[in-house]
């Protein structure tokens, strides 16, 4: 039966390899309304990449990092969103499936539903680094597909953490819109400019449905992006722009994946306390 738990681990990571490569498309893509089912194609020489160079982390290793056809280099970071891609879902089949005796549709549907929603931050946190957008596409377009996954996996019977219903979900994600919202509006009356980007709202209401109604994702995200914001300072002796997105993401996926130990190692009985109160 272990040997099935790894067997089915090695999967979750190929098919993380696949989504990570699939991530690749939509940040080069989305941004600029491209359609997502057209075939690959070498920016430089446009000839359309073969299906033998499309294996992710593979084909770049093989072709050296270069196109085919003309030569020209593939973005290093490519195989390198791939790797994360792969390194997320192992790390939520981890998670989700800790063990043999938790190979059942409910414990894989929850594994489905959050790391497609570790995908999701993943995309979002590239495309606002690299574009400067969150796409609506992984932010509030994915919030319905997280309250109905919610839905989903405790119809199957799942229980896990982060311990939601789709109650829950839902009043995650309009009380996330709401504070985020509201902060947005008051920084604009005060700065007379946009002091938070709406994206970084549509993104904490995503967050929402999935996490629920809980302010720990915020709080690493503001830890995080504070930290990152003096280190810039003293590294430039200046302010420069900062995107407050990915914070916003890798304290949600922090969560997702290490929020119940780090309760339960810093915060004993929390986890208890919001059960009984029916919060995360």
């Amino acid at each position: 039966m272990n040997a099935l738990w790894w067997a089915y681990g090695g999967c979750a990571a190929l098919i993380g390899l696949c989504i990570g490569s699939f991530a690749n498309v939509c940040i080069d893509r989305l941004p600029h309304d491209r359609n997502l089912l057209d075939r690959s194609a070498c920016p430089v020489c446009g000839h359309a990449i073969r299906s033998k160079d499309l294996i992710p982390v593979v084909s770049f290793v093989t072709l050296h990092g270069k196109c085919r056809d003309c030569g020209a280099p593939i973005p290093p970071v490519t195989p390198w969103i791939e790797v994360l891609g792969g390194l997320l879902a192992a790390l939520a089949y981890r998670k989700f499936i800790p063990d043999a005796g938790s190979l059942d549709l409910a414990h894989g549907a929850a594994w489905t539903l959050y790391f497609g929603f570790l995908a999701a931050l993943m995309i979002a946190t590239l495309t606002d680094i690299r574009h400067r957008i969150i796409l609506d596409q992984t932010s509030i377009y994915a919030a319905p597909i997280g309250i109905l996954g919610v839905a989903a996996a405790q119809a199957l019977g799942y229980d896990g953490w982060p311990h939601l219903t789709w109650k829950n979900a839902v009043l995650g994600a309009s009380a996330n819109g709401v504070f985020l919202g509201g902060i947005a509006l008051v920084l604009q009356w005060v700065l007379r400019r946009d002091g938070l980007g709406w994206g970084d709202v549509k993104l904490l209401v995503m967050i929402g449905a999935f996490l629920g109604l809980t302010f720990w994702p915020l709080m690493f995200a503001s830890v995080l992006g504070a930290s990152a914001g003096i280190l810039l300072v003293l590294r430039r002796s200046k302010s420069e722009y900062l995107p407050f997105g990915p914070s916003l993401a890798l304290g949600a996926a922090l969560y997702v994946l290490y929020g119940d130990l780090f309760l339960a190692r810093f915060f004993p009985g929390m986890e208890q306390l919001n059960q009984s109160l029916g919060l995360p």
